[in-house]
Order: structure tokens, then sequence, then C-alpha cells
């Protein structure tokens, strides 16, 4: 079993949430184990509008800690281009049961600039202009 933060289209689907703010959750639905609520200190959420990016910063981004079988990661690293765009490294993160060591995708640093930062830090709640979907322009 693998642990993986997920913190945008990766996410499980939520009640009231648009489809499209976790489209690639059914890509590797079939093999998550498992999955509680989390939050990563020390990292920043940016906005590219239709996916977020998540880079080590001073803020907190909230996600999902997804068990999943180890398969899983090959199809997450194709999702993410892992490599070539997003890259794969391990991160504490936390959830109400205690810290769990996890991987984590970075976005790359070249991007920054692009994005908006998102003060929530949760993709889901990604403020004004957000109704369940897009990246409030």
């Amino acid at each position: 079993m693998e642990y993986v933060f997920v913190y945008g289209t990766l996410r499980p689907p939520r009640e009231g949430q648009d489809p499209r703010d976790s489209m690639y959750h059914a890509a590797v639905a079939h093999r998550v184990l498992g999955s509680v609520p989390a939050w990563l200190d020390g990292a920043e959420l940016y906005d590219f509008g239709d996916y977020p990016g998540a880079y080590p910063g001073r803020g907190r981004v909230h996600g999902d800690l997804l068990a999943v079988e180890p398969q899983a990661l090959g199809i997450m690293d194709r999702i993410e281009e892992e490599g070539h765009e997003y890259r794969r490294r391990r991160v504490t993160v936390h959830t109400e049961g205690g810290a769990q060591e996890a991987w984590i995708y970075w976005a790359p640093e070249g991007w920054r600039s692009r994005g908006r930062r998102i003060p929530s830090g949760d993709w889901f709640h990604r403020g004004a202009g957000h109704a369940g979907r897009g990246d409030g322009r």
C-alpha cells in the first residue's frame, strides 16, 4: 500500500462540487483503498485554471490522503506527467488521526508566475467567483 496526498483534480469528488474539480479521480478510484481529509503545512496552492499546483511555502494546503494500491502510482505519474511536469516527492501530511508520510506531486517552479495563489489552500474552496467550479476569472 502507498499513501498519496492529493490536493486537486485527483481528489475524491464531494457532493455539490463540480465534477470537473475532481476530473482525474475516476482514473484511480478502482485502486483507492481509503481516503481521509488531510493537510500539508509549509506549502502553498496555486490556481492554473482547470487544475491547481502546490509548492513549498509558508501556508497550508488542504486535500485528501489516499491509501492506494501500488499500481495507482503509475496511473498518477502519467496523469501528472511525473518527471516532465509535476514531481513526485515524499512529505509528511496530517490527518485527524495523526501524521503520515505520503507522496505529493509538486508543480513545476516555472509555472508559479502563471497562476493565482489560493489563499484558503483548498482547491474546493478557492474563493470569489468559484461556484463549485472555475478559476475565479
